[in-house]
């Protein structure tokens, strides 16, 4: 019998398997049951109809209606960790967990993703100081609900001792860090044309494979816990979600020469490659140039989309520019109080207890009360607050110095049409505001 010939060195080599460094990254990951975008109300509608990493979400509405503010809210509940710890001492970096020392501390629930951001800026407007303050909001939010726990327990000498170095400053290095640790993973790019978006677009493969390859993640653990947060720059997380503000941005712009189509189709494919590989849940908002926006966009666009939301001000009714401020919100508390005991509502701590009101620009000053009722729930309803126009004055209860604070607030309307909706459920509504006293506030409503 004639043995077989030994393989030659060639058909050795040729039987071995190749695979890039890329390849095997994304091999690790897999398109999985997406665990929300961090924004009350919109999490809910998304879970519902069972929203995934690589879907993608059309925010549709006009100038001024908040799509923006939108995003920046998503960046902030994706950038930041589920947990910190907020440390009175100064920082070491070292692998601990938080700010790195032997002070005091009191552990944060931030109830973050832990996650980086890739965010096209093609309407040139990014505001860098208005995201910091929305993010200084967030944390000062949870300082409140942490204070307020440790009130329910019985804890309020501990609670006040957190109050007062809050005021006092003490924390506010140590919330810097955080929240420049948390900016350096909104990675913003803002390209000024049509052809440099595509051109855009077309390198971020490879800037998501240099971040993931020279850096080491400020997520060492990878459980989404208490997230080891190093201060260093290059400490970049894995990107989660692409932003694309506005895709509307070029229309004027390409319009003269019909190519606005074209350049969908182009951004099209380079978005379809850049997903494939990265996994990468897509936001966009657009401009209502059109009652329809299928309208201005191919349907190998088109078919892509999975949720649109419409967004709008919540037009509000007007209040009288001499209304007595504080007799008005105790009339509407008195009466949210007598709704919440007889449909036993569920109070959203997160609220605030906030009333609507408008008086025009004289009513923007600080007014005491301290026979002001006890905040003992807070209302989550539309017909809970007294209305007023957009862009009113918010009057928000102090509980711990029993005041009452004016401010400018806005209130905004989401609502979504499912492209293929199912049975009895086509439509969906959530609601949020905005003020420079509480930042980005939201509440759900029944569809």
């Amino acid at each position: 019998m004639i043995p077989s010939p030994l393989p030659s060195h060639h058909d050795r080599l040729s039987s071995i398997t190749s695979e890039s460094g890329l390849e095997f990254i994304n091999s690790l990951g897999t398109k999985e049951d997406f665990s929300g975008l961090g924004v009350d109300g919109l999490d809910s509608i998304l879970k519902r109809y069972g929203f995934t990493s690589g879907d993608t979400i059309d925010f549709f509405g006009g100038s001024c209606c908040g799509k923006t503010t939108l995003l920046y809210a998503i960046c902030i509940a994706t950038t930041l960790p589920n947990q910190w710890a907020l440390r009175t001492a100064p920082v070491n970096h070292g692998n601990g967990t938080g700010d790195q020392g032997d002070g005091d501390h009191l552990t944060l629930d931030l109830g973050g993703k832990h996650k980086g951001v890739v965010f096209l800026d093609l309407d040139l407007g990014f505001d860098v100081a208005r995201l910091r303050q929305l993010f200084l909001h967030r944390i000062q939010s949870a300082v409140v609900n942490h204070v307020s726990a440790l009130t329910v327990d019985k804890d309020k000498e501990e609670g006040s001792v957190v109050l007062q170095r809050w005021k006092d400053g003490i924390y506010q290095p140590s919330v810097d860090r955080l929240i420049d640790s948390c900016l350096a993973n909104i990675h913003i790019f803002a390209p000024s044309s049509a052809s440099t978006t595509i051109a855009t677009v077309k390198t971020l493969d490879q800037y998501l494979l240099k971040l993931t390859t020279t850096s080491p993640s400020a997520d060492a653990t990878g459980l989404g816990q208490t997230a080891p947060e190093s201060c260093h720059p290059q400490s970049f997380r894995p990107v989660s979600i692409l932003m694309i503000d506005s895709l509307s941005a070029f229309y004027w712009q390409e319009r003269p020469q019909n190519s606005y189509s074209s350049f969908i189709v182009q951004l099209d494919r380079a978005l379809h490659h850049l997903r494939t590989r990265w996994h990468l849940a897509l936001l966009f908002t657009t401009w209502s140039l059109h009652p329809s926006p299928e309208i201005l966009y191919p349907e190998s666009w088109r078919s892509k989309v999975k949720f649109r939301f419409t967004i709008a001000p919540k037009l509000l009714d007007r209040i009288p520019a001499h209304t007595d401020l504080i007799a008005l919100w105790r009339a509407q508390y008195a009466e949210w109080m007598e709704q919440r005991r007889k449909a036993e509502v569920h109070a959203n701590e997160s609220w605030k207890g906030a009333c609507i009101v408008s008086g025009g620009a004289e009513t923007k000053h600080h007014l005491t009360d301290n026979n002001a009722p006890k905040k003992e729930g807070s209302p989550c309803f539309e017909d809970s607050f007294v209305q007023s126009n957009i862009n009113g004055n918010a009057i928000t209860m102090n509980e711990h110095a029993g005041d009452i604070d004016v401010a400018r607030a806005s209130f905004f309307q989401v609502q979504m049409a499912h492209p293929q909706p199912a049975a009895g459920r086509q439509w969906e509504l959530f609601r949020f505001s905005v003020s420079d006293v509480d930042g980005i506030q939201f509440f759900s409503t029944s569809s």
